[in-house]
């Protein structure tokens, strides 16, 4: 079963957020745009601290919101994918076990 739950056009581009509610043990969030997308060999680095890409405006950019995003998911015991085709999309997915206790004590 597919939710959604917002999509907002801002000039071009398509932000949509959505959550997919499946008969196995997850709740997925999806976040999806239509951007500039990530190049494929930057993709593996897009959650270290500070990293900017090739492809983006550095004097705008921190490297920081993903970087955090993936270090919070991680503290709350949950699963951040990202997944991307330059000049086409960028999709991030957050992966909330059903029915678990998550240890917030480390």
């Amino acid at each position: 079963m597919l939710h959604k739950i917002v999509i907002c056009i801002i000039t071009a581009l398509l932000l949509s957020v959505y959550f997919q509610n499946c008969k196995c043990t997850n709740i997925l969030l999806v976040i999806e745009d239509n951007g500039c997308g990530i190049k494929a060999s930057d993709l593996s680095r897009v959650f270290e601290k500070g990293f900017t890409g090739s492809n983006r405006n550095k004097a705008n950019a921190t490297g920081m919101g993903l970087y955090l995003s993936k270090k919070l998911c991680d503290r709350l015991g949950l699963k951040l994918d990202i997944a991307s085709t330059e000049k086409e999309y960028t999709r991030l997915t957050i992966t909330f076990p059903k029915g678990t206790v998550h240890n917030f004590s480390e």
